[in-house]
Parts: C-alpha cells; structure tokens; sequence
C-alpha cells in the first residue's frame, strides 16, 4: 500500500488537471454540470490511494465548485437544486473512495491468504516427499493428486507416470 504525502500530492495534482478540463469545457458547459469532470479525478485518487486520498479530492473539487462554477460566485451555495447536487456529488465521490478503500483491503487480504495457502501447501508437499512409507493423495474423482518418493519405491513408478491417473 502506498504510503504518505504523494498520496495526497497524486490527488490533488488529479483534482488540478479536472479543473483544468473543466476551465477549458467551460464556454461549452457554462453554469451545467458542474461536478461532472472530477469524478473521474476522485477516481483515479482513491484508486491509487486509498479513502483518504479520495475524500481529499472530493472535497477539494467541491470547493473548487462552489467557488468557481455554482451561482453565486464564492462558496455560498444558493438553491435547493443547488444543494441537492452539492450534495449527492459529496456522498458520491466518498462512496467511490470507501468502496476503492473496501476493494484494496479485499485485495489485500485475498493476497495474504493466498500466500498462508501456498506456504502451507510447500510445507505439506515437504512433509510428503521426506516420508520414508509411501503416501498416494487421491482427489474425490479417484484421480492420483500426489504420489511421493517413498510410494515410488514401493510401486516402481515415477510420480510423473501416475499423476492425474485414475487410481483403478
């Protein structure tokens, strides 16, 4: 996971160039819309940092709005429509920003049990290989899953002609 200040940094240089679209969209856009170029910013800054990062940006694009694209000008906010927008917009980009924050602790997770899984299996498999009798695993199809050197002595084959056969 990525660490300190450039998170942030990441974020608000995103939220800096959205501004930049939306100063160059502005004589096309006018008053409409004027939330719609930072979601992608929020986006893309609690992807690559987290909630933090993304509620960062969340509100720094809603500043920016309200100062420079909402009547009247300056961050009073007039209207209930007005409102509404500044609203949903809030709650929409620090939804995106927890659900970026929930995806990452998932991934994080899944990799860590993913490397529990493998370590556990290489030491199975090494348990398997230094017993001396001979051990078969076979799968609930009846199918040889792992044939070790002492069942290799036993029956007089490699575990690379009895992998994978039916056990019959």
């Amino acid at each position: 996971m990525r660490h300190g200040v450039p998170r942030y940094g990441v974020a608000a240089m995103l939220i800096a160039a959205a501004l930049g679209l939306r100063v160059v969209l502005q004589p096309l856009l006018g008053e409409t819309v004027p939330y719609m170029q930072f979601f992608p910013a929020i986006l893309l800054a609690a992807w690559y940092g987290g909630f933090g990062p993304g509620a960062l940006a969340t509100g720094l694009a809603a500043l920016l709005a309200m100062e420079l694209f909402l009547p009247p000008a300056g961050l009073a906010v007039s209207g209930a429509g007005s409102w509404l927008s500044l609203t949903l917009f809030l709650a929409t980009g620090l939804a995106m920003s927890w659900i970026n924050h929930r995806l990452r602790y998932a991934e994080a997770a899944q990799h860590a049990n993913a490397q529990l899984a493998t370590t556990r299996a290489e030491r199975m498999d090494a348990i398997i290989n230094t017993t001396v009798d001979g051990i078969i695993v076979i799968g609930g199809d009846g199918r040889i899953e792992a044939f070790n050197r002492g069942a290799q002595r036993l029956f007089g084959y490699s575990e690379s002609e009895v992998l994978g056969r039916n056990v019959n």
